[in-house]
């Protein structure tokens, strides 16, 4: 919302909840961790670092395994980035059909008819060649890859 309005009470709290989540995550509690880099992805988009938020939004993506509704937050945030701020349709199709996908394994249908009614022009422009490897982004980290036998997550970190 900060991003749209330029309101200074949007920018306010986002930082008052930033330093509150921070100050959980340096007591131990790692389950906030998604949450920080989500906010600091928003902070980067806001002051026009597109690099830096891309790669906030990476990170928030990967630290919100097990955490189902925030990866669905996550993927359509970012997507909604990719879209208006960095004007990368395609990317931005195949973070938000991930936003749909999840949201609708969480549950959530009222928000699943909302995104595709706003980007189902763009996200029907998929073709199965764009979504190569998963229909569900928390499968993906899990599930063998068919080629090597390795695991998903492993090929995020490994060579």
């Amino acid at each position: 919302m900060a991003r749209r309005t330029r309101s200074r009470c949007y920018i306010r709290e986002a930082r008052r909840q930033r330093k509150l989540l921070k100050k959980f995550v340096e007591k131990g509690n790692v389950n906030n961790l998604h949450l920080v880099a989500m906010l600091d992805a928003e902070a980067a988009a806001f002051n026009g670092d597109y690099k830096n938020a891309k790669k906030c939004w990476e990170s928030a993506l990967l630290l919100s395994r097990g955490f189902l509704h925030h990866t669905a937050l996550a993927f359509e945030r970012y997507g909604e980035f990719l879209y208006h701020e960095m004007g990368d349709p395609l990317e931005a199709a195949f973070r938000i059909d991930q936003a749909v996908k999840a949201y609708r394994e969480w549950g959530c249908v009222a928000k699943v008819n909302i995104l595709v009614a706003k980007y189902g022009s763009i996200i029907s422009t998929l073709s199965s060649d764009d979504l190569w490897f998963s229909t569900s982004f928390p499968s993906i980290l899990t599930e063998k890859d068919d080629t090597s036998g390795r695991s998903a997550a492993n090929l995020l970190v490994s060579p």
